[in-house]
């Protein structure tokens, strides 16, 4: 799953062809497709852009290099960049628990939209329960028609039905048409409510989510500057829009695609209420984390439990002295700075990273300084500067990684972990953080 999202966008790039040449839902070059494409749907052909087939020789070529014994080996063959295995094994990561529900963030769907005043749809909150589905009043069907939709999301559709003066079409895939792009009940066809027109109604909501006439022929980032909640927008322009007038909005969320009936997602990115929106305009955030791609699988954790008191700034690969550059730009009025990085740090040069360490705890002055200790092969050098620093300088305290990290919540590379592993992870970090 990981390596779909990363190569076509679960097939949404399926027709493109790479710089390099590659093709198809897992965008293999024609030479190792050959070698490698399986005919998993026993039609009689190999080929690279039928989904089954694609994925099916993904994991042909990735057990012929290796895997499951060595993932990192065999995912750097699939293509060969430290980032992209990074990229690939964090993503597995927040994928790998199916079925395990996450207790973060609760939403009590009232169906009645999100009262309060006016949404602010340039934020986001994301959400992880209840992992159901809700029916969509009648009242608000183009047709009369009772719709499922994702239950966490219940609310920003009614709100975005209402506001905009436009009635649904199409949630999920039933008991509508069937539709493998609404399987998760989180995109919705919609029509204007009669008696108004198209301009006033689907124009003024696409563009009040960011889309633009320049960027219909794609719908999606980079091309359209959506905002956070919003993963698509297809309205005028876009050639794959299905038959019918209508326009199509898809919230962010950890969707699969690829059939018409699906469980709902682990998490779905929804509009705050107008309250929460209000409250997080006023604030300002109370925590910096500034980490690598260990705290890009821990942000969601963190911020689904400490909300708009914690800013993370993560980056994949980021090293400690990068980290720094980050704390010269970004401290503001934190009244703690954790600095989650070594894991990219050279082992046989601890006194890179202990001089990094050093110069952050200068940069937060005032502040406490939270450090965490690594997780990975060879990591004694690291971890005796990481607890030096935060046994011997004052208001410092010591994240524990090293300590707490099981083997069942960690991925085969031994220093990314499953979902439980980074919500575990959170844990452990916000309780250091509360030693402050």
């Amino acid at each position: 799953a990981s390596i779909h999202r990363i190569e076509s966008g679960f097939g949404a790039l399926n027709d493109e062809i790479s710089t390099a040449g590659a093709v198809g839902h897992m965008q293999f070059l024609p030479e190792t497709w050959n070698a490698y494409g399986v005919d998993a749907n026993h039609d009689g052909r190999t080929d690279p852009h039928d989904p089954a087939d694609a994925i099916h020789g993904a994991a042909n070529y990735l057990r012929a290099s290796g895997a499951p014994g060595d993932w990192y080996g065999a995912l750097f063959t699939y293509n060969n960049a430290d980032w992209y295995v990074d990229e690939v094994l964090l993503w597995a990561g927040l994928y790998g628990d199916v079925g395990e529900s996450a207790d973060a963030v609760t939403v009590e769907c009232s169906g009645e939209g999100l009262a309060g005043g006016r949404v602010d749809l340039s934020r986001a909150v994301r959400v992880y329960e209840p992992q159901t589905y809700a029916t969509v009043p009648a009242r608000w069907g183009a047709y009369g028609q009772a719709e499922q939709f994702d239950a966490r999301l219940l609310d920003n559709l009614i709100y975005v039905l209402s506001q905009y003066h436009l009635r649904l079409i199409q949630g999920r895939s039933d008991p509508g048409s069937p539709s493998e792009t609404h399987g998760h009940g989180t995109a919705a066809d919609m029509a204007p409510e009669p008696g108004y027109g198209w301009d006033q109604t689907a124009l003024r909501l696409a563009e009040d989510l960011g889309w633009t006439r320049g960027c219909g022929g794609s719908g999606e980032r980079p091309a359209c500057d959506l905002v956070p909640a919003i993963a698509n927008v297809y309205y005028d322009g876009f050639e794959g829009h299905g038959e019918g007038d209508h326009i199509h909005v898809g919230w962010q969320c950890a969707c699969t695609y690829g059939g018409d009936t699906l469980a709902p997602a682990e998490w779905v990115m929804a509009f705050p209420s107008p309250a929460e929106g209000e409250a997080a305009a006023a604030g300002s955030s109370e925590i910096l984390v500034v980490g690598d791609s260990l705290s890009v699988g821990t942000r969601p954790f963190l911020e689904a439990e400490l909300g708009d008191r914690v800013t993370v700034n993560a980056e994949r690969s980021r090293s400690s002295s990068a980290g720094l550059a980050v704390l010269r730009t970004e401290l503001d009025s934190e009244e703690v700075v954790a600095f989650d990085l070594g894991t990219n740090d050279d082992a046989g040069r601890p006194a890179v990273l202990a001089e990094s360490l050093r110069r952050a705890r200068e940069l937060a002055g005032d502040r406490c300084l939270v450090v965490a200790t690594i997780n990975k092969r060879g990591d004694g050098p690291l971890n005796r500067v990481i607890r030096d620093l935060a046994a011997g300088t004052p208001n410092t305290e010591l994240f524990d990684w090293h300590a707490i990290a099981h083997a069942e919540g960690l991925l085969v590379d031994g220093t990314h972990s499953t979902s439980a592993g980074y919500r575990e992870r959170a844990a452990g970090e916000i309780e250091a953080i509360a030693g402050c």
